[in-house]
C-alpha cells in the first residue's frame, strides 16, 4: 500500500543488446548470471550479415554471460573483460550502467 508522499521504488532498467558473429552456427543461445545460466530461456536471432542477436532488460551492474553455439559453450570474442573463476571457467563479462 503507498501513502501520499511516498513513491513507489523502481529500479532503472535498459534493454541490452548481445551479439555474436556465428555465419555458420544453426543454433545459438545467451546463458548467464541474469537467467542462472539455464538454456532455452534466450534463444537469439540469426541475421543476414551471420551475426546472432539479442536483447535482455537489465539493471546497472556486473554480469556474466557465455554464448551457447551449436551446443558448445563459448566466451564473447569481441569482449575482453572476462573473470576466471574458482573452478578454471571463463566467463565473459559485460558492465551495465544506466
Amino acid at each position: 500500500m503507498q501513502t501520499k508522499g511516498h513513491k513507489k521504488y523502481r529500479r532503472k532498467t535498459s534493454k541490452v543488446r548481445f551479439d555474436i558473429y556465428a555465419p555458420q552456427a544453426s543454433n545459438v543461445e545467451l546463458v548467464g548470471c541474469f537467467n542462472s545460466w539455464m538454456p532455452g530461456q534466450h534463444i537469439m536471432k540469426k541475421e543476414r550479415d551471420g551475426f546472432w542477436k539479442t536483447h535482455v532488460t537489465l539493471c546497472s551492474g556486473q554480469y556474466e554471460y557465455k554464448f551457447i553455439v551449436d551446443n558448445k559453450w563459448e566466451i564473447d570474442p569481441e569482449n575482453s573483460n572476462t573473470v576466471i573463476m574458482d573452478n578454471g571457467t571463463i566467463n565473459s563479462v559485460k558492465k551495465v550502467v544506466i
